[in-house]
């Protein structure tokens, strides 16, 4: 990507000088989310012909760091450096041109997707709970809460069935983010899986075998050891929230 295209794609998010309504890509895919969404969630590099699929709480920031590290041999391991390189290394969909994004037919397409459980128990542990995040301003003026009052499980359950499963892209449903169709996708690794999933990966784009994988130093959750806390009436209200992701990703709906 030049200079001129990156000045042009950095001004296009800050100043909205690139429409999404009037990109080619929003015009041939239909998306099921906000566009905005969608296009700060794809990952596109020319350089090397791929589309990462940037699902929000599936190590996204480690995946990210380790392709930047590979490609320009710099290691990044905070979060604050890493925002930088989500939001200006790679080319997103508004940008392209109707050219570029004819050609994504032919580039790899790849994802990490997680157990819908884990996923929504993570973001409610890392986005909700805590006093001092702003997405939970949302969730508290839903339910006319004040931003420091606590907000339950059970509460963020019912501010997403009344229709705010689709206001932030760290809970909105992963199969909303694939927006090419799943067939066109040539790995879709799982997070339960994901040095095995994500090394394959790695060979398949750079044909290199070995890679170090850079960790990103995260707000640990432990989503993992706490899923057992989820109650079954919890359980069945996050599966009918998330009925698509655990049917076309393959996921159990017993745990």
């Amino acid at each position: 990507m030049n200079v001129l295209k990156k000045i042009i794609k950095s001004l296009g998010r800050k100043l909205s000088i690139l429409p999404k309504s009037e990109s080619f890509f929003f015009s041939k895919y239909k998306v099921n989310l906000e566009k905005d969404f969608i296009d700060m969630g794809l990952a596109i590099s020319n350089n090397n012909e791929y589309v990462y699929c940037r699902l929000r709480k599936c190590a996204n920031s480690t995946v990210i760091a380790t392709l930047y590290n590979i490609e320009t041999g710099k290691k990044i391991t905070s979060l604050d450096k890493i925002q930088n390189v989500k939001d200006n290394y790679f080319d997103n969909p508004a940008s392209l041109s109707k050219s570029e994004v004819k050609k994504l037919k032919g580039y790899y397409k790849f994802t990490i997707v997680r157990n819908p459980y884990n996923r929504i128990l993570s973001a409610y542990l890392d986005k909700i709970k805590p006093k001092n995040v702003y997405q939970r301003k949302i969730v508290a003026a839903h339910l006319s809460k004040n931003e420091q009052d606590n907000i339950s499980f059970d509460e963020f359950l019912s501010f997403l069935e009344q229709g705010g499963i689709k206001k932030n892209s760290h809970w909105a449903p992963q199969t909303d983010f694939l927006v090419f169709p799943i067939s066109e996708y040539d790995f879709i690794g799982r997070l339960e899986n994901f040095n095995r999933d994500f090394e394959k990966i790695i060979r398949d784009i750079y044909n290199i075998q070995n890679v170090e994988i850079v960790s990103v130093i995260e707000h640990k959750t432990k989503s993992n050891k706490n899923i057992e806390s989820i109650s079954n009436e919890q359980k069945s209200r996050i599966y009918e929230l998330y009925k698509e992701d655990f049917t076309l990703l393959g996921y159990d709906k017993d745990l």
